[in-house]
């Protein structure tokens, strides 16, 4: 007699089934017979799809860790951690396929003089331009914070942009700091000359950042996004719940001060110490923690008006 095959082997997790989905949606965007700029909104609708994914579905496993063995998905048998740490090892290479279209897309736009810039690549007239910009649209509305034992860790908006900067104090300890681009902020700013050509905000407070902590020697800094927790399906018909779960994920959703951080992007590697930090202030563990070149934010390709 054949062994009986395990739920799991014949099985497809909603969860990953979904991952799968947003793929194919990010496939659109190498396919050539879709206009470009349309490509490039695929990837923006797969970026925004994949935050949605994590504030409501990867929250909502979250929620159910304490559970463990009485939350197992009723297709699979997968616990609450199991179906985590697929996602988020499915997630990674997502990240890495997007980073690489991202790039692709990028030098083709610049094919029909759609030109996405880093501050470095910028003209020094450009240069000029956006310094002019940051120092009178933007350098006025930030709120340089010093995070010590007299300053706790703000309170980062969801899905918002900031840096994150190490500064050398006067004690041998770096200071940790955050600056966050404030909301009101457009993403990108247009240059001006001939063609499209624009360069995020976001970059540009990275770019300008050490001038906000001038009294101090900025020894490391990166770009930063949490995405944190949004409601979760109480009456989710695909998981066998009794009542009481149900009462108890609504209480603990009620008594949360703050919805919890649930995902940590960041531009680049960082050092340990920064690292740990960031996971400390924001009670993340290391496999929550991804790594993006491309933007987190792609908002920008809607409004561009060239196919």
């Amino acid at each position: 007699m054949s062994k009986k095959p395990r739920k799991s082997e014949y099985m497809q997790n909603r969860e990953l089934s979904w991952l799968k989905f947003n793929e194919r949606v990010m496939d659109e965007s190498v396919d050539p017979s879709v206009p470009l700029l349309e490509r490039l909104r695929f990837l923006t609708i797969f970026t925004t799809n994949l935050d949605e994914f994590f504030m409501v579905r990867v929250g909502s496993l979250i929620d159910m860790l304490p559970l463990g063995e009485d939350a197992r998905d009723n297709k699979t048998g997968y616990t609450p951690r199991e179906q985590l740490n697929t996602i988020y090892s499915e997630t990674r290479t997502l990240y890495k396929k997007r980073d690489e279209l991202f790039r692709n897309l990028i030098a083709e736009l610049k094919t029909r003089d759609i030109h996405y810039l880093e501050y470095p690549e910028l003209t020094p007239a450009e240069q000029e331009f956006a310094e002019n910009y940051f120092s009178h649209e933007i350098m006025p509305l930030l709120t340089p914070q010093i995070v010590d034992k007299l300053h706790p860790f703000p309170q980062l908006q969801n899905k918002s942009i900031a840096i994150g900067v190490l500064l050398k104090g006067a004690g041998k300890k770096p200071v940790p700091a955050l600056l966050s681009l404030p909301s009101v902020t457009p993403e990108i700013l247009y240059l001006p000359g001939s063609g499209i050509r624009f360069v995020s905000t976001g970059d540009l407070l990275y770019e300008f950042s050490d001038a906000m902590f001038s009294t101090y020697e900025v020894i490391e800094k990166v770009k930063l996004s949490i995405t944190r927790n949004a409601d979760i399906h109480a009456e989710d018909e695909d998981l066998e719940l009794s009542s009481d779960f149900r009462n108890l994920m609504k209480k603990m959703l009620r008594d949360r001060r703050h919805l919890a951080p649930v995902r940590l992007e960041l531009s680049h590697e960082i050092s340990d110490d920064a690292r740990h930090f960031l996971t400390d202030k924001l009670g993340l563990t290391e496999d929550q923690i991804f790594y993006t070149s491309a933007p987190m934010k792609l908002d920008f390709a809607y409004p561009l008006g060239i196919n």
